[in-house]
C-alpha cells in the first residue's frame, strides 16, 4: 500500500480561480477510480497500490490540470508504506526512551506557515 500526497500551489494571483476546483478534480477522480482518499484546502492525500496512484496521477495531469497548468504548481509525493517501517533519513529520537520524530519537510512547513 502506497500514499500519494497532493499539494496545489497557485502562481497566477492576477486571474481568479479557486484551489478547490483543483481539489474537486481530485476527489471525483478518486472516487471513479476507487481510490481511498482525504481531502484538504489545498490538495489531497489518496491511498493504493503504487501502479493505481501512478495511472491517477497520469490521468488527473491529462485531464483535470490541462486547463490550469500556467496558474497552479502541483507538488507530489509518493510514499511506500513499507518504506516508513524502515530506518530512513530524518527520522531521529529526541531522548532515548522517545518514540521517533520526523523532521518537517519544506512543503509542510510552508503549509504551516500559509495555514
Amino acid at each position: 500500500m502506497s500514499v500519494l500526497k497532493i499539494t496545489f500551489y497557485p502562481v497566477d494571483f492576477e486571474t481568479p480561480f479557486s484551489l478547490g476546483d483543483c481539489v474537486m478534480s481530485i476527489a471525483l477522480l478518486s472516487k471513479e477510480r476507487g481510490l481511498s482518499y482525504e481531502l484538504n484546502s489545498s490538495g489531497a492525500v489518496i491511498e493504493g497500490d503504487s501502479l493505481s496512484l501512478l495511472e491517477f496521477l497520469k490521468q488527473l495531469k491529462n485531464e483535470a490540470l490541462g486547463k490550469l497548468a500556467d496558474k497552479v504548481v502541483m507538488i507530489v509525493t509518493l510514499i511506500d508504506k513499507d518504506e516508513l517501517a524502515r530506518d530512513i533519513p530524518g527520522i531521529e529520537n529526541i531522548y532515548a526512551d522517545a518514540t521517533p520524530r520526523r523532521n518537517p519537510s519544506l512543503e509542510e512547513m510552508v503549509l504551516d506557515m500559509i495555514g
